[in-house]
């Protein structure tokens, strides 16, 4: 019958849901994610409401026993971070109820649940908390905030992608090196840092 849907997934069943259509959410999602990065507190109260029109009747019927949320977002709604919602302004966020993962369609997730995965390539370019300097800590200079763990998950990601892996990170990892590298000898690019997607961009 057209309209907005959210579709919730339990061992249970399957739930749908009644949202706003995108042309009512994408100015809210747009104004919540401009707040959002200010820092200040002054997202929450656009956090109860997107909350509440989004996602509070299908949290009320979850099953109890749910710990992880994989939201799989459309739309405008790849600017929201989900993990940031609350039930009130006052109120706890929802990723300190629930482990909040994002993933990037349905069809991607499905395939990446029933397909074995494929063999590696032997080499990866792993870039990690680019613009901060070459100490061992992370302090990020990036305006988005710092990554105090990014390293360490550009190391683990090294060697899960296997010995020919090469990392940059820090100072090494400006956009001048990234763009100037070889990236046609590699076979995997992970990026451990900020990014930003374009509600068009899937």
């Amino acid at each position: 019958g057209g309209g907005s849907w959210l579709f919730v997934h339990t061992p249970g069943g399957t739930r749908v849901y009644r949202v706003p259509d995108e042309e009512a959410l994408g100015p809210e999602t747009a104004l919540f994610a401009g707040l959002f990065e200010s820092r200040d507190g002054a997202e929450a109260a656009g956090a109860a409401r997107l909350h509440d029109s989004l996602l509070r009747a299908a949290l009320d019927d979850l099953p109890p026993g749910i710990a992880t949320l994989v939201v799989v977002p459309d739309g405008p709604l790849h600017q929201v971070p989900f993990a940031a919602l609350r039930p009130a302004p006052g109120a706890v966020p929802l990723g300190a109820r629930y482990i909040v993962v994002t993933a990037p369609s349905v069809a991607t997730w499905r395939r990446w649940r029933i397909e074995p995965p494929g063999e590696l390539p032997a080499a990866a370019l792993v870039i990690a908390d680019p613009g901060a300097g070459d100490t061992e800590v992370a302090t990020s200079r990036d305006p988005n905030g710092a990554l105090p763990y990014a390293r360490r998950e550009a190391r683990l990601a090294a060697a899960g992608l296997g010995g020919r892996a090469k990392i940059l990170e820090g100072g090494k990892a400006s956009e001048a090196r990234v763009k100037g590298a070889a990236l046609r000898g590699y076979g995997v690019l992970h990026v451990a840092a900020h990014a930003r997607l374009g509600a068009r961009r899937k």
